[in-house]
């Protein structure tokens, strides 16, 4: 695995045992794409991805702690079940902690691609999403 990460979109926070992200964003629908983008580029090498698959996610919670966690756990499970990975997300509609996007991406290959870690799952732990005025801010830790 490559050493810590750091990129406007997210850095890479040390816990012990698991990953965690520290995500940022100009909106709260840019810091959800970030939020996706950071999960993707911990998981795998997603340089070059030549963007032939593209897939129309919605999902819903109660609040934006929940919303974070169902979005992250579906763009996982993609990446589990269809071996296809992410590195542009369109935020069609963010409202009422519903959230629909267009995802595009590439199908995974291990011969070209490195798995940096495999995620397990996306915790509750030490998770939150909160607006500082006109920045939006969150955390999500990842058990691999």
């Amino acid at each position: 695995m490559p050493g810590s990460k750091s990129h406007e979109r997210y850095i890479q926070i040390e816990h012990t045992g698991d990953i965690g992200i520290k995500i940022f964003g100009n909106s709260a629908q840019e810091l959800f794409a970030n939020a996706a983008y950071g999960m993707f580029d911990v998981m795998v090498d997603i340089s070059e991805l030549e963007h032939n698959v593209s897939e129309t996610i919605d999902v819903a919670a109660d609040n934006y702690e929940e919303l974070l966690v169902t979005w992250l756990t579906e763009l996982n499970y993609i990446f589990i079940s269809e071996n296809r990975i992410f590195d542009k997300f369109e935020i069609t509609r963010f409202k009422n902690f519903e959230l629909s996007s267009i995802i595009s991406g590439d199908t995974f290959d291990p011969r070209k691609r490195e798995i940096y870690s495999e995620i397990k799952a996306i915790t509750y732990h030490e998770l939150y999403v909160k607006q500082n005025g006109d920045k939006w801010e969150a955390q999500v830790i990842f058990d691999i």
